[in-house]
């Protein structure tokens, strides 16, 4: 399965380059695993890294390549589980006190993630052409691309900020050019 960041950045660059504001990486959030070897299989264990997305590279599997590096370094950062560590007590600090600091955090353009199964009550809509959960809000983010799946079947639900993305007809024209580029190459290497 194909990563829902590596579909996102092929196609932020061709949105990007239809607007006439060419960029070589944007700010993107992911989940990654810090499962180890004697982590229960049934538990999960993750943090959040940013990188930098480089959407400016043509080249899918040159992206893959950069994106995994960034994803190695990042999951070897020795501060990578802080928030973890110290959410215990953030939890303790007066509502005041914890708005500020989340004030001060810059958030990235985009967050990507990937949700095992739906949860009762999240029931299957319709939108952009196919299957769609009910809409939640943006976690400060400018797009939010969530992988989806559910009795075999994966979906994919984008939300985004409309002013950070006004052409909204030419951005799901990129998105669905950047997972048609990803399957065909997928077809290519099987």
């Amino acid at each position: 399965m194909t990563p829902t960041w590596l579909r996102c950045a092929g196609a932020l660059a061709g949105t990007h380059e239809v607007l006439g504001v060419p960029v070589d990486a944007l700010p993107l959030a992911l989940p990654v695993s810090l499962r180890g070897a004697d982590d229960p299989a049934s538990g999960n264990r993750f943090a959040g890294v940013t990188i930098a997305a480089p959407v400016g590279e043509s080249d899918p599997v040159e992206r893959m390549r950069q994106v995994r590096r960034q994803v190695i370094a990042g999951r070897s950062e020795p501060a990578i589980d802080v928030i973890g560590r110290l959410a215990a007590g953030a939890v303790l600090l007066p509502d005041e006190a914890l708005h500020d600091v989340i004030d001060r955090i810059t958030p990235p353009d985009i967050q990507a993630s990937n949700v095992a199964r739906l949860r009762p009550g999240d029931l299957p809509g319709r939108g952009a052409g196919g299957p769609a959960v009910r809409a939640r809000p943006l976690p400060r983010v400018a797009m939010m691309a969530i992988l989806i799946s559910r009795a075999g079947t994966c979906t994919v639900a984008f939300r985004y900020d409309t002013a950070s993305f006004a052409a909204a007809e030419q951005l799901e024209k990129c998105l669905q050019a950047g997972f048609d580029e990803i399957v065909e190459l997928g077809r290519r290497t099987s």
